[in-house]
């Protein structure tokens, strides 16, 4: 019998190829978006090893060398706004979370007129699930997770607990208060009780990893609980840190352990699972570390909840064979990039077109996934950090440009970096297990005017608002021109009753 090669054979080879190559083409990322909670700059190994950190996280440093190292990464200074802004792609001062967190009972949430993230994704085929912690509101279910975009959320609502017991006091130290963990699919539950959260949070991802459909693409957010308070990790965590004088310093040393053992436990569940080459994995912590409960961004100026560099400068990377073939140099990045671009550079990755009503233009992120890969700079020159009217040095206003310099804010602009009003703690805080780096004070003294030129004092050293009136003036103009257009802070009014529906002792929406 001989073989013969007919046209129609041919036709159907080269349509098999061609739809083969498409099909490989358009195939979509598995997006893993994993935050740390109060994790400092000076609080992973790659940087801390030679700023006096103790920090010990070989996985992250992995992950980080082999990927792109952001080195010029910016979030906002607390959680809630970061978080906000990681949901929305939108500037805390346009969410109306310019002033703080959204507090446990505190009857609004993020506000409904958003299209979030994971909404977004969802209407692109993914798969979109939540492990970790939300701390965006939850009074009505309406604000929860499961009704914003996540197909599933699994763990707690407010914006503390107790590690073991998942434990939420109604306020610090009260013993009135309930469990805070909730099974999207079946409710509020206590069957994590006497487990510490990294490790169930790990647990249920593998669950997720290993019962995701992989026709579909994955989007897993991973808010995780470590390293913020309370502080403590089962006691084997302890023994590398045991020669730390600072009892909150060690502990905290312990759970960024831990932290860097989960992100190891889930990426090699990925790789069990076939999907880690097909990955993009992204790293951040929600804004600088809490100095006063373990956290150090040596050398930088600050802590979180501060406008200084320490509450706003971020540890930050993405991984992922999606990044394409890197140079050494382009595995540190020093571009201009902010929190809330991820928002779009995730759509771009993903190739994934925008709800209907939802238009760009709302969004303050920008899309830095040309700029991740390499392939150009950053398209962003500025970044506003905050503008919170209710946080001011005196009530009687001190216009200036059209702004009131009382007024808590600050914006940066290319290398130069101006703050108003009160920014906050203003000291240079050494890693308490270094003997040869001193801790400096700082303060603003009455000054409700600061500038800084990022470009050669990177440490905020040097005030010099007094040398360069044409810049603080044009900033001030900046700064006027947002506040015009920011809404007033939502509502933080909260209901002191709000346990008495807190059925059987759980933490749920309470006002449906």
């Amino acid at each position: 019998m001989t073989f013969g090669t007919t046209k129609s054979t041919i036709s159907s080879f080269l349509l098999i190829c061609v739809v083969g190559t498409v099909a490989e083409a358009t195939k979509k990322p598995h997006v893993v978006l994993i935050l740390a909670d109060d994790l400092g700059y000076n609080d992973v190994g790659y940087w801390g090893q030679n700023h006096g950190s103790a920090a010990k996280t070989p996985f992250l440093d992995s992950l980080a060398e082999n990927g792109v190292r952001l080195e010029n990464y910016y979030t906002h200074s607390v959680c809630s706004p970061t978080r906000g802004a990681l949901m929305t792609g939108r500037n805390r001062i346009d969410i109306g979370l310019a002033h703080g967190i959204i507090h446990t009972t505190q009857i609004e949430g993020l506000p409904l007129d958003n299209v979030l993230l994971p909404e977004q994704l969802s209407n692109c085929g993914y798969n979109t699930q939540m492990i970790g912690k939300w701390h965006l509101g939850f009074s009505s279910s309406k604000y929860a997770p499961w009704n914003r975009g996540f197909h599933g959320f699994y763990g707690f609502l407010a914006g503390s607990e107790n590690y073991w017991s998942k434990w939420l006091p109604m306020a610090r130290h009260s013993n009135i208060g309930g469990v805070d963990f909730t099974d999207s699919t079946t409710g509020p539950t206590n069957e994590t009780w006497g487990q510490y959260s990294a490790h169930v949070y790990a647990s249920r991802a593998r669950y997720v990893i290993q019962h995701h459909d992989q026709s579909k693409p994955l989007f897993l957010y991973l808010p995780l609980q470590t390293p913020h308070t309370p502080l403590g990790a089962p006691s084997h965590y302890y023994e590398p840190f045991k020669d730390i004088e600072d009892d909150d310093r060690m502990k905290y040393l312990s759970m960024v352990s831990v932290l860097d053992e989960t992100v190891r436990n889930v990426t090699n569940y990925l790789k069990d699972a076939g999907m880690w080459e097909d990955t993009l994995l992204i790293f951040s912590t929600d804004n600088g570390g809490e100095v006063k409960h373990g956290g150090n961004n040596w050398p930088y100026r600050g802590t979180k909840n501060t406008l200084y560099e320490g509450g706003v400068k971020a540890v930050g990377f993405v991984h992922g064979k999606i990044l394409g073939d890197l140079s050494p140099a382009q595995r540190v990045n020093r571009e201009l990039i902010h929190v809330t671009d991820w928002y779009p550079t995730i759509m771009a990755a993903a190739d994934c077109p925008y709800v209907s009503g939802n238009s760009r233009n709302k969004l303050y992120g920008l899309n830095q996934w040309g700029a991740l890969r390499g392939e150009r700079g950053s398209q962003r020159t500025e970044i506003v950090h905050t503008i919170d009217p209710m946080n001011r040095t005196s009530e009687i206003p001190d216009m200036r440009f059209g702004f009131n310099i009382n007024v808590k804010a600050a914006i940066c602009v290319r290398k130069w970096k101006l703050i108003t009003g009160n920014p906050g703690h203003g000291g240079w805080y050494a890693p308490p297990e270094s003997k040869d780096i001193f801790t400096k004070s700082g303060t603003r003294g009455s000054k409700n005017i600061q500038l800084f030129d990022l470009s050669v004092d990177p440490l905020e050293e040097n005030e010099i608002s007094n040398e360069h009136p044409t810049v603080v003036s044009e900033l001030l103009e900046r700064l006027a021109k947002y506040s015009l257009s920011a809404p007033p802070a939502i509502n933080q009014n909260t209901d002191d009753n709000a346990h008495l529906s807190w059925t059987d002792g759980f933490v749920q929406p309470w006002l449906n």
